[in-house]
């Protein structure tokens, strides 16, 4: 399994947890702690998947996927909030989760279309 992942959470904690969790199942994970080291982590090599915080504070998660569909139309994205989300979204996953939850998702969305 070589599926590259990217996660971008303000929070270190989830940054860690979703990071090693998904090493452990034999995933490649970079991660940033903002929207800025965000865009450039993907700049500078692509993912299969983006697992992104919709609350980022700096900048609007829409200005975010705009931002990304221009870099990277073909990643597939996994929206995670300690709310609802804003706007219609096809994937997302409600923190607190379970880590077998995000396990689960993340597998169904790389198999998807």
């Amino acid at each position: 399994m070589n599926e590259k992942i990217l996660v971008v959470d303000d929070e270190p904690l989830i940054l860690n947890t979703i990071s090693r969790t998904l090493i452990r199942k034999g995933y490649k994970v970079r991660t940033a702690p903002d929207a800025d080291g965000f865009i450039k982590e993907l700049e500078r090599e692509a993912a299969d998947l983006l697992i992104m915080d919709i609350n980022l504070g700096q900048m609007s998660s829409r200005s975010l996927v705009d931002r990304i569909r221009e870099i990277a139309p073909e990643a597939k994205l996994l929206f995670i909030s300690g709310g609802t989300p804003e706007a219609d979204v096809e994937h997302f996953l409600e923190k607190p989760f379970d880590i077998e939850d995000l396990r689960l998702k993340v597998r169904r969305i790389l198999d998807s279309e």
